[in-house]
């Protein structure tokens, strides 16, 4: 896991509505996040739907099932890239995959295929790949 990827994470907890973090909490935070995988968001013309609501207090946050399995399911797409670590470009196509998020997600089709791509070209132009498949 990359120090990025945790910290969209928390942003998902900061940004949800009613103190249950949702996918399209998750794929928010990465958008909004300060890292190549925000930009390469924005840069697509992604905007955030939860916009910078903070949550109550951070104590008082759930994942709601659908959350919690895309979190899951981004350790899987690390591992099905055979990446070494999950980052942010993982949480947010596992995010992006879950019907809530592709409701909210305006040109979800073009979008996912997009970071599909950007993730397979910056893990072959930095090197991130293993020649042994990831655990979750």
């Amino acid at each position: 896991m990359t120090e990025h990827y945790r910290q969209a994470i928390l942003g998902a907890q900061r940004i949800c509505r009613d103190d249950v973090v949702e996918p399209i909490d998750l794929f928010d935070a990465v958008l909004l996040g300060d890292d190549l995988w925000g930009t390469f968001l924005r840069g697509a013309g992604a905007t955030a739907r939860s916009g910078d609501t903070p949550a109550a207090t951070l104590t008082s946050v759930v994942f709601s099932i659908d959350a919690r399995d895309a979190i899951r399911d981004s350790n899987a797409e690390a591992a099905r890239r055979r990446h070494r670590s999950v980052g942010p470009g993982h949480l947010a196509i596992a995010a992006l995959r879950t019907e809530s998020a592709r409701r909210a997600v305006s040109d979800y089709d073009t979008l996912i295929e997009r970071l599909a791509t950007a993730l397979d070209e910056v893990s072959e132009l930095f090197g991130l790949s293993s020649v042994q498949s990831v655990t979750s």
